[in-house]
Formats: C-alpha cells, structure tokens, sequence
C-alpha cells in the first residue's frame, strides 16, 4: 500500500515537472533576438504579461549600473 501511494506520487510529481517545462518552452520565445534585447517579462508584482511577437507590448532590462560612470 504504501509502494503505490509512494509511485503516485512519482508520477505526480514528474508530470507536473514536464507540464511546467513544456508551459516555458512555450511561452518563452525562441528568437534570442528578443531576449538578449529585451527582458521576455513583466517585472512588476501581480503583473503576467509576456513577450510575444507582432502584440506590441515591449519589457526593457533595467541596467545593473551606469555605462557611462
């Protein structure tokens, strides 16, 4: 009994784990273009909005610090 309530739990838990991987490989987009000159990701709290070609929603990355200094 405790075998099968143990592998339910395997399975389980890898489903969710393909689920979360096939979900970001989907919604994060491919074209590194996009990635290396934009952030992919709304930064603010609560907020969901994701990059995706062609909608017209841009995300900027916030430098770390000062080229110029």
């Amino acid at each position: 009994m405790v075998v099968e309530v143990v592998l339910v739990i395997v399975v389980v838990v890898v489903v969710v784990v393909v689920v979360v991987v096939v979900v970001v490989v989907v919604v994060v987009p491919s074209d590194s273009n996009h990635i290396g000159a934009m952030g992919a990701a709304c930064s603010i709290a609560g907020c969901t909005n994701r990059f995706k070609a062609g909608s017209g929603i841009n995300f900027y990355k916030i430098p770390k610090k000062n080229k110029n200094k």
